[in-house]
């Protein structure tokens, strides 16, 4: 027999946990109708936070090629320009141990 490792305590009600959907639409519904009504709508349609700033947002190309993998280069735009040279292939992936 396997000893339960948890208390009894720390476990979720059932009646709690069959009802999460709802639990979950109604704490949705509270935090929209705060967000409406403590910040102004954009004219793009997104509420603005009261912690925004107004600094230009960066562009498609600068968050998707920023990374940190500095085998490709020390540059941050480095990985984007040259990982398409990196050979993966005969490559194996192989998972293995305590998983």
């Amino acid at each position: 027999m396997v000893k339960n490792r948890f208390k009894h305590s720390e476990v979720t009600p059932e009646r709690v946990f069959l009802n999460r959907r709802n639990i979950i639409t109604k704490g949705v519904s509270f935090l929209a109708a705060l967000g409406a009504s403590s910040s102004s709508w954009s004219s793009d349609g997104y509420v603005k936070s009261q912690w925004s700033s107004h600094t230009t947002p960066n562009s498609y190309d600068d968050i998707t090629t920023y990374n940190n993998f500095y085998e490709f280069g020390t540059d941050k735009a480095d990985p984007s320009k040259y990982a398409h040279k990196l050979t993966t292939r005969p490559w194996v992936v192989d998972i293995g141990g305590l998983v």
